[in-house]
């Protein structure tokens, strides 16, 4: 198990604190994860709210509780494995997926057309028996590290990224690096290469677990869950792209600068706005005197 942040190695040349210290001040945190990142890209006003303000969210989509609730579960299961422990069973899966339901369910919830919390749940155990079934759920290599913590530095300019990988496996000739992530249906080509932003940059926090486990290639790829009628568990690998890995590092630099300057506007939209935890704050944003 691993259990120390994964850091540049340390014959690199040192690099200024500022960013971080100046993140500190800005967003209570000397760090950027990549999901305000992506929030600030949606839209800068709900960034303010959540980083800068610290706003409770008014409401919260059920489809993300759900999503995050399944996730925990998935979680249990592999620790259990990383215990020694007896495998878990489905009905085991979904009381943890009950529990982290009711942990997360703390804000009002936005369910979908013929959803409720009972009709979600049987979902959640279709999903959950599909996973169990499907060979991911009992991989054949070394489960070193679950939601493990990745931190480290994309540039001189911006803050550390701050990220966590779902499950590291060592198998005989490479590390494996999974992203767990619940959609409502299959991914096309077109989803994959939007994710491979997020996966790519954690990559670049991963080079000193090359070394650590021997040298051997790190293979990073996702899992993803469909929460449908009839669910599916499957999996994809990132292919490397070093043009696109530099173009996303350049925009977290703009991002950040943006940030700095204080550039929160709304970015209305059907797509941002339609389940926006921050829509009543949005409303009276600018109508003060």
């Amino acid at each position: 198990m691993i259990t120390t942040v994964l850091r540049p190695p340390q014959e690199e040349p040192p690099r200024s604190a500022e960013p971080d210290k100046l993140a500190r001040r800005l967003i209570d945190r000397d760090y950027l994860s990549y999901s305000s990142i992506s929030t600030f890209q949606r839209c800068p006003l709900r960034f303010y709210f959540r980083y800068i303000r610290n706003q409770p969210e008014e409401t919260l989509s059920a489809s993300l509780v759900v999503g995050g609730s399944i996730h925990s579960a998935i979680e249990g299961h592999y620790r259990a494995l990383l215990a020694g422990e007896q495998p878990l069973t489905v009905d085991d899966l979904v009381e943890l997926y009950v529990e982290a339901w009711k942990a997360k369910a703390t804000t009002p919830l936005l369910f979908g057309k013929n959803e409720n919390e009972d009709t979600l749940r049987d979902l959640a155990h279709r999903v959950l028996d599909a996973f169990v079934k499907h060979p991911i759920a009992f991989p054949g290599g070394e489960i070193l590290g679950i939601e493990e913590q990745l931190r480290g530095p994309l540039a001189p300019d911006v803050p550390d990224l701050f990220g966590r990988a779902d499950l590291i496996l060592l198998e005989r000739d490479q590390v494996s690096v999974l992203d767990f992530k619940t959609a409502r249906s299959r991914w096309t080509e077109a989803k994959i290469s939007e994710a491979a932003a997020q996966l790519e940059l954690y990559g670049e926090l991963l080079a000193p677990l090359a070394l650590a486990c021997g040298n051997r290639p790190v293979r990073m790829g996702w899992v993803v869950v469909t929460k449908a009628k009839n669910p599916s568990i499957e999996t994809h690998t990132l292919e490397p792209d070093a043009r696109r890995l530099r173009r996303t590092i350049n925009i977290v630099r703009k991002v950040w600068h943006a940030i700095l300057g204080g550039h929160y506007v709304p970015s209305p939209s059907p797509l941002n706005c339609a389940a926006c935890p921050y829509a009543g704050a949005c409303r009276d944003w600018g109508t003060e005197s």
